[in-house]
């Protein structure tokens, strides 16, 4: 993932639209915002105290960022996981770090095939 200044606004709008992909036109269409105003965002065009608070919020949801970290650096960028509660899920979690040990040259091909059946795009590489 390119590296972004996460000490301005607009470093980390950059950095959490690199945790979905990227695609400034889609993250944009998804959370109902113009293209052109997260693209503000992004270059550091606007004054992060402008910035609705509903669009942040759904800017923050749909790239998995906290929108108080997004604002203003304070904080944690990604929450701390959850614990896993799901009988299935619990399931999930023990054969993927079986998997890991045991046929770690599965496991990408696993999780690309979960991600695909989820609709989701693949993660940036860190």
């Amino acid at each position: 993932m390119k590296s972004h200044d996460k000490n301005t606004f607009g470093g980390r709008v950059a950095w959490a639209l690199g945790l979905c992909g990227g695609n400034v036109l889609a993250i944009s269409k998804k959370i109902g915002m113009s293209h052109v105003a997260l693209g503000n965002w992004k270059n550091n065009k606007v004054d992060s105290a402008s910035i609705g608070a509903y669009n942040l919020m759904r800017f923050a949801d749909e790239t998995g960022v906290q929108w108080r970290w997004l604002l203003t650096g304070d904080g944690l960028a990604v929450a701390p996981p959850q614990p896993i509660e799901s009988p299935i899920m619990k399931r999930m979690h023990l054969a993927l770090v079986a998997m890991e040990s045991t046929a770690p040259y599965n496991l990408e091909r696993v999780v690309q095939m979960v991600e695909a059946s989820a609709n989701l795009n693949k993660p940036p590489e860190q």
